[in-house]
Formats: structure tokens, sequence, C-alpha cells
């Protein structure tokens, strides 16, 4: 049955993940709770700051006409990708150097769970589970009040939308991917004493 309403729509998925749950909690040997939290200054990318004025005047472009074409055209000869690239120098330009990042590392029995500010690229998100202590590992995205892209280098070559947004540096998805695993590590080592 579709969702008349979000209220209905979101009832239904949490009844969806009850019903599923049920499955797995059988399968899964609960035990304390336990947390580990880290602020983490991570990088924010200044390497296109030279390009701000072009980049303010393709963002105001898309701003008045909601024309991406447009804003393209006019922004490709001046080196700015995307409306998208455009938006993140601008943004970009009104942070500081680095910017902290909140991490959790959270244990309930033998399932880790790590939560960040960001979407991982599958690449660093395959890297924390196969790092894990832990037999069920999950990863939670777009925690923490800090939403970005986080893609892996080998993807930071390519002109892509998930580049264009995002806000750190090339190797940052690495960097934060094994401080989760070492926050994991030090969960597990604490609550094995």
């Amino acid at each position: 049955k579709v969702a008349d309403s979000y209220v209905e729509q979101g009832q239904q998925i949490a009844q969806f993940v009850i019903d599923a749950g049920d499955d797995v909690y059988s399968q899964v040997q609960t035990g304390n709770v336990e947390v580990l939290r880290k602020d983490l200054d991570v990088t924010v990318d200044h390497s296109e700051d030279h390009l701000l004025p072009y980049a303010m005047q393709v963002q105001s472009v898309w701003n008045s006409t909601n024309d991406r074409v447009q804003a393209e055209e006019l922004g490709k000869p001046l080196g700015i990708r995307s409306p998208y690239h455009a938006g993140r120098i601008v943004a970009n330009n009104k942070l500081g150097k680095t910017d902290k990042m909140e991490l959790n590392a959270i244990s309930i029995g033998d399932v880790g769970i790590v939560t960040a500010g960001y979407e991982m690229f599958a690449a660093n998100g395959i890297y924390i589970k196969d790092h894990s202590p832990y037999e069920m590992t999950i990863i939670m995205g777009y925690a923490n009040d800090n939403n970005t892209y986080i893609p892996s280098i080998d993807s930071f070559e390519y002109e892509a939308y998930e580049n264009d947004q995002s806000r750190y540096e090339s190797g940052t998805g690495e960097m934060l991917a094994e401080t989760l695993v070492q926050l994991l590590n030090d969960l597990n080592q604490n609550t094995a004493k």
C-alpha cells in the first residue's frame, strides 16, 4: 500500500524495520552499550579560492534563472565545472582552514556502529567494515550536523556531482575511515577489559 502522507510513510518504514529486526535480533548477542567520541580537524579545500569571483557569477546566474545549462555555459570557460562546483567554492571561502567533524563509535555487544557527518563513498565504507573488530559493523552517515560528500581519493579525478559538492581535500575520506576504525578498535579493547 502506498502511503498518503510523510507521517504514514515513516510509520510504514519504521514497522518494516521492526519486523525485519525480529529476525536479526535473534542472531546478535546483545551486551552493554559503549560509546567513544572524537572531534577530528579536517582540512577544508581552499585550492580553488582564486576562482571565487567566477564562482559567484555562476552562482548568481544559477540562483536568478535556475537554468543549469546557462550557468554551466558561463562557468566552464572560467574553470567552474557546474553550479554545484561554484556553490562549493563560495561556501568553502566562508570557512576557515579546518573544520571539526564529530565522529562516534558505538558498540552494542558484538555490533559496532560508527557515525560521521558525511556521505562516505563505498571504498571507504568497505575499508571500515573489513578492518572493524566487530562481527557486524553499521556505518551511519549524515550525522552530527556536518553534511557533505567525502569521495575516495581515486574518485576525485573525475568530474562528478559529489566531487563538486565535497568541501574537503582529497584523502579526507581515507583519513576519516582510518580514524573510525581506530575508534572501533579502541572501543573493542575498552569493552573487552
